[in-house]
């Protein structure tokens, strides 16, 4: 089988496991997960491992254990960062920056389940920003509800339902069916805690009159999606305000089923909730025998997911995350100013390079031009020496010429000597 093949059955896993994952079957999630993480470190597919370390990381969030949580979420997106870095082509950059971005947000719901909410809403933004840059409507309209949600747990129930109300929204124009359904019933818990504010026992029962219906179409279209997450919410809050209301009897059967499903997924921090709702109940309902036992399993629950040992442990990896990206980012910042240094050298050197060869070239040409003037200088004075014999010779021969006559005007008579003899002659 070729790598590509394996990548694909990385990606089928993952896919899987987030089917289950979001149907609340976290055995069956975790399964895929791990068999997608496996093939995806054997072949070094490294988006795929940090794709399957996400989800394991969230298998281990809704179960409550916060600091594995963590520890997975912190390496899946401490590979994204070195992905998107150095520009990997494994997979598009839009893919990367939306993966890294569900990572934060991960990280954020993992910090508000501890009751850590400005931590919480400082990742949530994070993944907003990101989300906005991507232009991932459906990751936008996520975060968005979810920052609603943290406001909901720091009391600012203003703030809450302006982000749930846009979430919700959005997510309805976009047919997300399951996140709509997940913000309608958060906006019922903002109704519901509004109206615990509330002196006025009207507008207290009106605040909690709009919280149940709330719940109850959420839990119907809960029940349509199969999602047991939601549907374990949804029971808890209408048995909550039952209980509220003095309908004990139908407070019971709702929590009852709620903690059914909360065990049933080993979702410890559902389990908490539902632990300390049917104390409540039983409290207000006169039992105090079921309260205390009720209360007694709450506070076993709370500290083993609160306890000093992993709220250090979840630092340690925080701070080591943050440690990593900082020698990156200043490795990265060392390696672009190693790069221009190389550059610079090479660029000297080259420069260096082109000054030797043209000094060479003009060396050369004035070796060159010499060697002709000498050549030259040589032809002149061999012309010269030429010309010097040339003028000797003549010079010879005509002192020679004139010599040969003033022997012949030496040997001959002059014409008056003849004209006197002929003279002579003639008488």
């Amino acid at each position: 089988m070729g790598v590509t093949e394996e990548k694909q059955i990385v990606n089928t896993n993952c896919d899987i496991a987030w089917e289950y994952l979001k149907a609340g079957e976290y055995d069956l999630s975790i399964k895929y997960s791990q068999e997608a993480l496996t093939t995806a470190e054997r072949i070094n597919f490294q988006s795929g491992v940090a794709q399957a370390l996400t989800y394991i990381g969230s298998h281990y969030e809704e179960k409550g254990d916060y600091t594995v949580a963590i520890k997975h979420f912190f390496h899946a997106l401490k590979i994204y960062d070195s992905l998107i870095a150095t520009g990997s082509k494994e997979r598009s950059l839009k893919f990367l920056k939306k993966s890294s971005a569900t990572v934060l947000h991960n990280i954020g719901k993992a910090y508000m389940f501890q009751n850590d909410y400005k931590k919480a809403l400082g990742y949530f933004h994070k993944a907003l920003v990101f989300s906005k840059e991507n232009g991932d409507k459906t990751a936008i309209a996520a975060h968005t509800g979810i920052i609603g949600v943290a406001y909901i747990y720091n009391f600012d129930y203003d703030s809450s339902l302006v982000y749930l109300l846009q979430a919700q929204k959005m997510d309805a124009e976009l047919k997300n069916t399951s996140q709509s359904i997940y913000w309608l019933g958060n906006i019922g818990n903002v109704y519901y805690l509004k109206g615990q504010q509330e002196k006025d026992p009207n507008k207290k029962s009106e605040m909690n009159e709009k919280a149940l219906l709330n719940y109850q179409e959420a839990l119907k279209e809960s029940r349509i999606t199969g999602d047991k997450t939601l549907i374990a919410s949804w029971l808890g809050n209408i048995g909550s305000i039952n209980t509220e209301s003095g309908k004990f009897e139908d407070a019971e059967l709702y929590l009852n089923e709620g903690m059914a499903l909360a065990e049933d997924m080993k979702a410890l921090n559902m389990i908490k909730q539902f632990e300390e709702s049917l104390s409540n109940l039983y409290e207000a309902w006169g039992k105090t025998d079921k309260a205390l036992l009720h209360y007694k399993k709450f506070i076993a629950v709370r500290d083993s997911l609160y306890n000093d040992e992993n709220t250090r442990n979840q630092t340690r990896i925080e701070m080591n995350y943050e440690f990593d990206k900082k020698q990156a980012i200043a490795k990265a910042e060392q390696e672009k100013k190693d790069e221009v240094t190389r550059i610079v050298i090479w660029s000297i050197s080259s420069g260096l390079f082109l000054v030797l060869i043209l000094a060479i070239f003009i060396f050369r040409s004035y070796k060159q031009k010499q060697k002709a003037n000498v050549i030259i200088t040589q032809q002149k004075e061999e012309v010269e020496r030429q010309k010097q014999l040339v003028e000797d010779k003549q010079k010879e021969i005509l002192d020679s010429i004139h010599y040969a006559k003033r022997i012949q005007q030496s040997l001959m008579p002059t014409m008056k000597y003849i004209e006197k003899q002929i003279g002579r002659l003639m008488k």
